[in-house]
């Protein structure tokens, strides 16, 4: 039995290590021209592109003359370089517009016709918005249509959720085979986490759980994150913590405040900013400028004299603050993971206007700085 569980580790362990050896990430060069580099910080896929985008169910865009098109992970173009524009691909199908007219592609770059209206949508875990006049439904990737337009407005999944707008003009939660979660009769809703989401008509907040609705006492409250019990809330222009009941768990007493991360939650006392456990006890003492939350790493960006470094949750001055943290480019908003501070092993730093990598001990990732550099993702088919 022991040989099985060891053998059990190791193969967890490996797979582990497979799928960080498997990432990319997109860097730009002196040169104006886009490659990808791996963990190690070697240049994957040489820089040869004169633009392109994050990978995307194992394909990234790729611009070479006036023409785009996707690269597979060796480099090789999987889709050749033969339209104006294109999105990313999810669930399997990318949007892209050749001679002026916008289709959904597959994998193999097959036109789909699977439109529903005329304006594409993007597909976001296998489903995509479908318009017939105002009026809003969702389809799959077959085509099929799964929910009928019947909403004035459906937003992107979050969680497995979406907020929607029913004909009433309330707002509503719907899954993504679009059952009702939460039925449509609120002026404003937050996103539905952990099986809960804030709610508000006319004044009044509240949080609703399915159709319970609880009335709390605040005058804005924020969406909780996944996995979190609690998250923070304002009462008097103060910040505290509420639970999934609406009871204040952490009084608010401060000015501004961040989500719980690693059991720490950033909070700013007017001055300074800090980190308090769920008690509301100070762990690490206000006196930073500004401050991330604490990533999987159990690393936090903070910011002294104008400059980010990264302190562990006793407040440990791990990485030395000589950075800046906000570095996308031009493709930031439409590719780019935007989440700052460390992810799976690496943060995306600013040095003397130079962009790249550094790993938990401080090391700059390959020894090497770019002009852009984008998030590592994970390739995955």
């Amino acid at each position: 039995m022991k040989k099985v569980i060891f053998l059990i580790v190791v193969l967890q362990v490996s797979v582990g290590a497979m799928a960080q050896n498997n990432a990319l990430a997109r860097v730009e060069n002196d040169d104006k021209m886009y490659g990808f580099i791996n963990k190690k910080g070697e240049m994957a896929i040489p820089a040869k592109f004169e633009d392109a985008g994050n990978f995307s169910n194992g394909l990234a865009a790729a611009h070479n003359g006036d023409k785009w098109g996707y690269i597979d992970s060796k480099g090789k173009w999987k889709i050749q370089p033969i339209y104006e524009h294109v999105k990313e691909f999810n669930s399997g199908i990318g949007i892209v517009e050749i001679d002026g007219k916008w289709e959904y592609i597959n994998k193999s770059g097959e036109i789909l016709n699977i439109a529903k209206s005329e304006k594409l949508y993007d597909f976001q875990n296998g489903v995509a918005f479908v318009r017939n006049g105002n009026l809003v439904g969702l389809m799959n990737t077959k085509g099929e249509i799964i929910v009928e337009p019947k909403f004035l407005k459906i937003t992107g999944f979050y969680n497995g959720y979406s907020r929607f707008v029913g004909q009433s003009g309330k707002w509503g939660i719907l899954d993504k085979k679009g059952n009702v979660i939460v039925e449509a009769k609120y002026d404003d809703i937050g996103n539905y986490v952990n099986q809960v989401a804030w709610v508000k008509n006319g004044e009044q907040f509240g949080l609703v759980s399915g159709n319970e609705y609880t009335k709390i006492d605040v005058d804005k409250i924020w969406d909780f994150a996944p996995g979190e019990e609690l998250t923070y809330a304002r009462k008097n222009d103060l910040i505290g913590f509420v639970n999934k009941k609406g009871k204040w768990v952490v009084p608010p007493t401060f000015e501004a405040a961040k989500r719980f991360s690693s059991g720490l939650a950033p909070v700013y006392n007017g001055d300074d900013w800090g980190f308090i456990d769920k008690t509301g006890k100070y762990v690490i003492a206000p006196q930073y400028k500004s401050v991330e939350i604490f990533s999987e790493a159990g690393l936090a960006p903070v910011e002294i004299k104008g400059e980010w470094g990264f302190i562990d949750t006793k407040g440990n001055l791990v990485i030395e603050p000589k950075y800046q943290i906000n570095v996308d480019g031009l493709f930031g908003n439409i590719f780019a993971n935007n989440k700052k501070g460390f992810i799976n092993g690496t943060a995306r730093v600013e040095y003397k206007n130079d962009k790249g990598f550094i790993d938990k001990k401080g090391n700059v990732l390959g020894n090497t700085w770019y002009r852009s550099v984008g998030p590592f993702v994970e390739i995955v088919p």
